[in-house]
């Protein structure tokens, strides 16, 4: 059975973390350890996160169908998680871009209600 629309605004609004990881995986599928830089990068420093809270993290999202361990070389799951990467699912890609518009919804309605993108005023 295919995800609904419904399951994917289940999900919504998204952690910061969470979204972060989502993002990082859109592109190319990354170990662990990559995931860590890749989320601080794509926040410009302002969110890192601890190796055991990624891999928690790591842990309910594959658990919720967003993301999966990616086959090795041989085509079978990596076995250990040092070894690991991870790609984002097509369930995943629907709710990142979900939430991706809603945010952008967000800014949208901020920026009309000129709360950003006007001068400030000093």
């Amino acid at each position: 059975m295919s995800p609904t629309q419904a399951d994917v605004e289940d999900l919504l609004p998204l952690t910061q973390r969470v979204f972060l990881i989502l993002w990082a995986l859109s592109e190319n599928e990354q170990h662990g350890y990559r995931l860590l830089s890749e989320v601080e990068e794509l926040s410009r420093g302002r969110v890192t996160i601890k190796p055991g809270s990624l891999y928690e993290a790591i842990q309910t999202l594959d658990g919720r169908g967003l993301i999966a361990a990616a086959p090795d070389n041989d085509g079978n799951r990596a076995s250990t998680r040092q070894r690991r990467t991870y790609r984002l699912t097509g369930f995943g890609r629907q709710v990142l871009d979900a939430e991706a518009s809603r945010l952008a919804e967000l800014v949208e309605d901020l920026t009309a209600s000129k709360l950003i993108g006007q001068p400030e005023h000093r």
